[in-house]
């Protein structure tokens, strides 16, 4: 499957790990993917330079006008940018980041996907569309342009 990864442990060995276990655990001890800083996003799906993440909008997460705040959207767009720069092996932040909001959502989950458009030595160029789960609506549109640090694997 596309979460099948073969990450490079030690110079001996080769193992098969799940890259959305891999991310997990590495955000729990604050090693690989930093990027989660709402902690109920989900990542749905990692590898070859895309990337899905899914989020359960909460109340909090609501402006004054009881919509999705731009924020949290921005947040799971960065989010995501990173997820797919990560799935390629890169160790990134985030250099700069251009988002157009669509439509305004009041409540649900939202989910963002994501697919690397450039790839090189010093920076990965990532584009992310944010969606309503339920009815696949058009959220936002952003391009992210991610500084390389490393390398992972």
């Amino acid at each position: 499957t596309c979460f099948d990864y073969f990450f490079k442990l030690r110079e001996d060995i080769l193992m098969s790990i799940n890259v959305a276990e891999l991310f997990q655990d590495n955000q729990r001890r604050n090693e690989i993917l930093k990027t989660l800083v709402i902690n109920d996003i989900k990542i749905i799906k990692a590898c070859d330079g895309q990337a899905e993440l899914s989020v359960e909008i909460t109340e909090s997460m609501l402006n004054v006008h009881e919509k999705i705040h731009g924020g949290v959207l921005f947040t799971i767009a960065d989010s995501t940018a990173g997820a797919c720069a990560v799935s390629l092996g890169k160790k990134v932040v985030t250099l700069n980041a251009n988002i157009n909001f669509i439509k305004a959502n009041p409540t649900g989950k939202v989910i963002s996907k994501g697919r690397v458009v450039h790839k090189g030595r010093s920076t990965v160029v990532v584009d992310v569309n944010t969606y309503d789960y339920t009815t696949d609506a058009l959220l936002s549109t952003s391009s992210f342009t991610m500084f390389v640090l490393g390398e992972y694997f």
